[in-house]
């Protein structure tokens, strides 16, 4: 699987996994905090941390988040927070990341997953879909029905 160079140092697993569960347990059981938790926005710290956890490099969270790649890095350097449906792009993503990894059993045969063109998703990738609402939702979808043995 590859790694990209990013603009942003190392940071944790351990925290991002924590934070990452958190706000996804919070949205779950306390959706209004979770709301709210979007209009905070998301700190660049944070993004850091997905950016360092996952085989997606900056490039591919601007574009899941929909903003332009050099605005997203000032962003990060700036260390503004990402907010609105912006942030809102990222969680969902992260969502599908953390279930698709409990579906799969691991975040390699997820991301292995997630790479290669599908028949039943037009013979499109999963990654291909990543950065569009409906997309993430058909996937959403088909990680149900492997998880409910519905190939």
């Amino acid at each position: 699987m590859a790694r990209y160079q990013d603009i942003v140092g190392q940071t944790s697993l351990a925290e991002e996994a924590a934070a990452a569960y958190g706000a996804l347990h919070q949205a779950e059981h306390e959706p209004f905090a979770f709301l709210d938790r979007i209009k905070q926005g998301i700190d660049s710290n944070t993004i850091k941390q997905l950016i360092d956890s996952y085989p997606l490099s900056s490039s591919d969270w601007a574009e899941i988040s929909g903003i332009p790649f050099r605005s997203f890095a000032r962003y990060l350097k700036e260390k503004k927070p990402i907010t609105g449906i912006h942030a809102e792009r990222i969680l969902a993503t992260l969502e599908l990341i953390l279930y698709g990894i409990d579906v799969l059993g691991s975040q390699e045969r997820f991301f292995t997953w997630v790479e290669r063109p599908r028949p039943n998703l037009n013979g499109m990738s999963p990654r291909e879909l990543m950065p569009y609402a409906y997309g993430k939702e058909l996937l959403m979808r088909r990680l149900a029905r492997i998880e409910h043995g519905i190939y």
